[in-house]
């Protein structure tokens, strides 16, 4: 019974975890990625030419990157996300 109990609040969890997810923002937050790490993370999600990474003040790792022949501007978040701008 504990776990029907506790179903309501795990859907509600489960929900605002897809939705954040789904959301092509960097959530803001502690990032303890190195630079390096931040790059390869960046090339991990496809992206070349990586260059100008810096941390902004919401521990968001922002850069350049190429991918596609494109050049976009990139972040990775505290999480791990790699995200382009819009």
């Amino acid at each position: 019974m504990v776990l029907a109990d506790c179903s309501g609040h795990i859907n509600v969890l489960l929900r605002n975890l897809l939705l954040l997810r789904l959301s092509n923002a960097p959530v803001a937050g502690r990032n303890s990625f190195t630079e390096g790490q931040a790059k390869s993370k960046i090339e991990d999600a496809g992206f070349t030419g990586v260059s100008e990474l810096k941390k902004d003040d919401n521990g968001v790792w922002r850069g350049k990157a190429n991918k596609g022949g494109t050049a976009t501007s990139v972040s990775v978040d505290f999480q791990g996300n790699v995200n382009t701008a819009k």
